[in-house]
């Protein structure tokens, strides 16, 4: 929308706004793999698919139970959350010709 009307604004403020926006807790951020961050809107707990054809991200509802590895005692330590990023080929993909 700011560049259809003919405005800039520059790449730092971006992402202050959004570490402002995450620091708040209204937006989680999500590491993909290397160049790949995801910022989305905070609420239900989901994992996500990254195609590593087409690059398409996709949420992937969590289940109910916690893995065992979410349990994991690390001495001296408190986990308070995990991210699991799901890595292959998308059904799309899949059906293209090899």
């Amino acid at each position: 929308m700011l560049a259809a009307d003919g405005g800039t604004v520059q790449r730092t403020s971006v992402y202050n706004a959004l570490r402002a926006l995450a620091d708040a807790g209204l937006v989680r951020v999500v590491q993909a793999g290397p160049g790949t961050t995801l910022y989305e809107l905070s609420g239900s707990d989901h994992h996500h698919f990254l195609c590593r054809h087409c690059g398409e991200i996709a949420d992937v509802p969590a289940g109910s139970e916690v893995p065992p590895l979410l349990n994991i005692d690390i001495p001296g330590a408190r986990v308070e959350s995990a991210q699991v990023v799901f890595r292959g080929i998308c059904a799309g993909c899949l059906q293209l010709p090899l």
